[in-house]
């Protein structure tokens, strides 16, 4: 065999570490909400949590890169996950399985980051051809302890922290009262105004919990004709253009299949207006999207959707509601500021 970068299909068994108690573990074993993999995920050990979840990492793969072979370890209750790949000058590598947004995480557990250096001294040492050249890790809480182990570990090694992912996230402590207590005075005058408006036109929401693929796909359709009809959809920029279009809808199915999915819809006069949707597990909600009628623009539809699914989850006694990646808008709804890391290790 010629090792993972050039194989047709995902590496097995060859790439068990038995010395170190490590096996590798076939991806598809992963890919189920209940996994090994999903269990290990610690809100304490993650900063983006849904996105260390394998909705989002393998719904990715699916749709963007499947032809990279996933390479998954396992040690106790410490996990690893990369895909492996080539990059033009250095040659092979372990990379994230999602590498657009470095949202994901690649290691899960306490003592993961000492199963990645294992495995590595392993293969540099024991299986050079399967080695890689470099290892870009993203979905770290602090890069420092990844870099303090490697010093130590005797491989000739460059480490590089690149500039942080920055997310915001909003405290749901208190229920709604306590988030708006959170907010500044102008901003909840312009809230209740803005709401008041759209309550005026007689917009109503509906709430969705699809728990199969059948009803995430009659949703997700829904959702494609409303987003068509937004600024992102006229200008095709949006959700529902080639890529975005499947890889949302296949997210939405392994959501669904959880009962981790949240749907929401603005709805006026029989007619779907609007969307909010997202995952919710174990009380963090990430938003993944929402849009509306670009003829609704100047309604405050928009804040009007994101107050709906504030009060569905303080409802349900969800404990934060994780907006993404920075936008300006966002500071204004959520007060809190994460940081994920990512390193790049490159041998020599």
């Amino acid at each position: 065999m010629n090792g993972p970068f050039d194989a047709p299909s995902p590496p097995g068994s060859e790439f068990d570490l038995p010395a170190l108690g490590a096996r590798s573990v076939p991806s598809a074993a992963f890919d189920a909400p209940a996994s090994a993999w999903n269990r290990a995920v610690d809100p304490a050990g993650t900063v983006d949590t849904l996105c260390a979840r394998t909705e989002w990492l393998w719904s990715f793969h699916e749709v963007f890169l499947p032809a990279r072979p996933l390479l998954c370890w396992q040690r106790g209750d410490d996990l690893l996950a990369f895909a492996a790949s080539r990059v033009p000058g250095i040659g092979p590598v372990f990379e994230p399985i999602e590498t657009h947004w470095l949202f994901g995480a690649c290691l899960l557990g306490t003592g993961a980051t000492r199963l990645l250096w294992d495995v590595l001294v392993a293969l540099q040492r024991g299986q050079p051809a399967r080695a890689p050249r470099a290892v870009l890790v993203s979905g770290l809480v602090d890069a420092e302890p990844l870099l303090e182990q490697g010093a130590a570990v005797g491989l000739p090694v460059f480490g590089q922290t690149l500039a942080p992912v920055q997310l915001r996230s909003a405290s749901l402590a208190g229920g709604i009262g306590g988030w708006l207590m959170r907010r500044s005075g102008h901003f909840r005058r312009r809230l209740r105004a803005g709401l008041r408006r759209v309550d005026a036109e007689g917009v109503t929401a509906e709430r969705h919990c699809p728990s199969d693929a059948t009803s995430a796909a009659e949703l997700y359709e829904r959702m494609l004709d409303v987003e068509r009809r937004s600024w992102k959809g006229l200008g095709a920029c949006g959700m529902a253009e080639p890529g975005s279009r499947e890889f949302y809808g296949v997210m939405l199915r392994r959501l669904a299949a959880g009962g981790h999915a949240r749907v929401l819809f603005a709805r006026h006069r029989g007619h779907d207006v609007g969307f909010v949707f997202g995952g919710c597990v174990d009380g963090i909600y990430r938003g993944q999207q929402f849009s509306f009628d670009a003829s609704w623009t100047h309604h405050s539809l928009g804040n009007w959707l994101q107050w709906q699914q504030l009060l569905w989850l303080t409802e349900a006694g969800a404990e934060r509601y994780d907006l993404g990646p920075l936008m300006d808008y966002k500071v204004h709804w959520a007060e809190q500021e994460l940081r994920s890391a990512a390193v790049v290790l490159r041998f020599g």
